[in-house]
């Protein structure tokens, strides 16, 4: 299909909101380094935000991105720099489950699904709960476990601070989450993907929220997998919507993965020489 001048435009606003997208990650990863007693430059936070990137592209789970990351983090403190990164890991999966969750509840709901309403519902409120009340899990675990493992106390030292760090880390992880879902979206519409506002964000948060529970090689299977269950009842093309998510997935993705793989291999061949 060609592309006009608008798609055009579109797509080129995707890619400038790239950066924002990440950016935001690293301020996360710098300001939760910063509160903790972490002395780090955001030009460092962003630089291993990308090689953590890197690496999640051939790890699982959060492995990849503490290796990238880990560069930041100082000798001796690795378990407490993990701790520090779990908070900035969940915030964005609790933005993911507020936006996901309400849109797959009115999912549930308009099919009559009741039974499988009430189950999510349960779920996310458990979920939630545990977020709440995070900081008094942390202190009774740490009562359990702290004095037998040292690893424990220091993994759990940064859930065990009171304030508001977690709350404007989960503000920063919806202002994430708004960036990449408008991105998500913007390219539909370049595709010719037809369907109302409410009802292409909801597919993307029903997609997003799915994904993020499932785990999966090069951050493919899942995206795919999600977004073809909740964008075919829309009665939309689902090769339109597959070469969506891909362009997503290489912008949000690759592409940042590809710049942290390259500074990677700057800091090898640096240390080679030294």
């Amino acid at each position: 299909m060609p592309l006009g001048y608008e798609q055009y435009m579109m797509l080129f606003l995707v890619l400038l909101l790239m950066p924002i997208n990440w950016a935001l990650e690293a301020y996360k990863w710098y300001y939760l380094m910063q509160r903790f007693g972490f002395q780090v430059a955001f030009p460092s936070a962003f630089k291993t935000t990308l090689t953590g990137l890197s690496y999640s592209l051939v790890l699982p789970g959060g492995i990849g991105e503490y290796l990238g990351r880990a560069e930041a983090i100082p000798k001796g403190e690795a378990w407490r720099g993990a701790g520090v990164l779990s908070i900035a890991r969940i915030a964005q999966l609790y933005a993911t489950l507020l936006f996901g969750g309400i849109s797959l509840s009115v999912f549930l709901w308009d099919k009559a699904y009741y039974t499988w309403l009430i189950i999510f519902l349960s779920l996310v409120l458990l979920c939630w709960s545990i977020f709440i009340f995070s900081t008094s899990l942390a202190l009774w675990l740490e009562h359990k476990l702290g004095q037998q493992y040292r690893f424990v106390s220091d993994l759990l030292d940064p859930w065990l601070r009171k304030g508001w760090d977690k709350v404007w880390v989960f503000l920063l992880s919806t202002l994430r989450y708004i960036v990449f879902s408008f991105q998500f979206y913007l390219v539909l519409l370049v595709f010719g993907v037809q369907g109302s506002v409410s009802q292409l964000f909801s597919g993307i948060a029903s997609s997003f929220l799915f994904k993020s529970f499932f785990p999966s090689f090069l951050d493919l299977g899942p995206r795919e997998l999600a977004v073809t269950l909740f964008f075919s009842d829309m009665g939309v093309s689902m090769a339109q919507v597959l070469q969506a998510s891909l362009l997503v997935w290489t912008v949000n993705v690759l592409l940042p993965g590809t710049a942290g793989a390259l500074l990677l291999l700057r800091n090898a061949i640096l240390n080679r020489k030294k």
